[in-house]
């Protein structure tokens, strides 16, 4: 959404700023992650009475081409229609494989004196971006809004607080514990992090407080007249890489609302989509086989599977929520942690024994 192409640029170049760059202030193999996307003219987004110029009419028509093609839309990046962290090309100077910051010339658009004096980037989320999701019928909660990376006080201002606008929970480094019901859009990794299988075997991830085998094992298992399940659950995914990453994904059906699934982790790759910072060949490259549906069910069918079986995974959390929700009516009614109901409802056992049914024909061998 918020990319332009260098074709753009030079079909288009009285649009774009000449000389400037979008990217990111770190994270890259530099230091600051060098993107190479062409900046629109901030005085081309707006006319002096206030309607669309020439670069906020290209801009409206970039949206409305995915609008007309797509249910919805992901709007990556979205700090870049606001207050875009852009850097003058001829600055950019390596010494000893990374950037030399004494002639590095970047900032924020709002924090760089001439480049904005308008504060045109400031109007295009609620005079371009949202009044288009609104023409084509979709509420502005809906998209996938990508807000991850280092924000500004603009953008908290303009995005937060005027707007109240959804963003992404990575439960990758975050407890899904602290989210629950989020308007936000879960997922485990982006498109930028290692799938999950290979996301395990890192010290930083294994042993890091979101991963935690005790918090995973608890959140999933909240009823204490469960706790023999629960500690047997906690050995399990210690003791189990696979079954500690099948654990972070019940986690997430139990965090926000709206959840992303890499197809990477879906189909149990242990490939990298994209290193994000890094210009490798293999970025953006992975794809799966002609016969994909068949390398699924066969994944699922061996010893070790690392595809998802998502009847499996919706089973532990559809318990852990019928957990969840024994433990509220308990704590309503004022009873003592030994009273609390241990059997689900006829309704949730019936979800159960479903689920399990269709875990199990996934796992057959054909």
């Amino acid at each position: 959404m918020v990319g332009y192409s260098p074709s753009d640029r030079w079909a288009n170049q009285d649009l774009f700023l000449e000389g400037w760059e979008m990217g990111c202030p770190n994270g890259g193999e530099y230091g600051p992650q060098m993107w190479k996307i062409p900046v629109l003219k901030p005085e081309k987004l707006f006319n002096p009475d206030g309607t669309l110029g020439a670069g906020g009419i290209f801009l409206k028509k970039k949206l409305e081409t995915c609008l007309k093609n797509f249910d919805n839309v992901r709007i990556d990046h979205a700090l870049g229609l606001i207050d875009p962290y852009i850097y003058k090309k001829d600055s950019v100077e390596l010494v000893n494989g990374k950037i030399n910051l004494d002639k590095f010339v970047a900032n924020n658009i709002s924090k760089i004196e001439g480049i904005d004096p308008h504060g045109n980037y400031k109007k295009i989320l609620n005079r371009i971006v949202l009044p288009t999701l609104k023409e084509y019928g979709i509420d502005k909660n809906y998209p996938v809004w990508e807000d991850l990376g280092a924000g500004t006080d603009v953008f908290e201002k303009i995005y937060r607080q005027e707007n109240n606008l959804p963003g992404i929970t990575q439960l990758e480094w975050m407890r899904g514990e602290n989210y629950q019901n989020s308007n936000n859009w879960g997922l485990v990794g982006s498109h930028d992090s290692d799938p999950a299988v290979k996301m395990i075997k890192k010290d930083w991830v294994k042993n890091g407080d979101a991963w935690n085998i005790f918090y995973l094992a608890g959140f999933l298992n909240s009823n204490p007249s469960r706790a023999k399940e629960r500690n047997n659950y906690c050995e399990k995914i210690a003791s189990d890489d696979l079954e500690r990453v099948k654990a972070k994904f019940a986690e997430l059906f139990l965090t926000c609302k709206k959840i992303q699934m890499s197809f990477a982790d879906f189909f149990g790759i242990d490939k990298t989509y994209n290193s994000a910072g890094n210009e490798l060949k293999e970025n953006w490259k992975l794809r799966l086989n002609k016969n994909y549906q068949d390398s699924y069910y066969k994944n699922l069918s061996s010893p070790k599977p690392t595809a998802i079986n998502m009847p499996e995974i919706l089973k532990i959390a559809v318990q852990a929520k019928s957990d969840m929700e024994n433990v509220k009516l308990a704590k309503e009614l004022m009873l003592y942690k030994d009273d609390i109901q241990l059997q689900n409802t006829k309704q949730v056992q019936q979800i159960l024994d479903n689920l399990d049914k269709y875990e199990k024909i996934l796992k057959e061998k054909e």
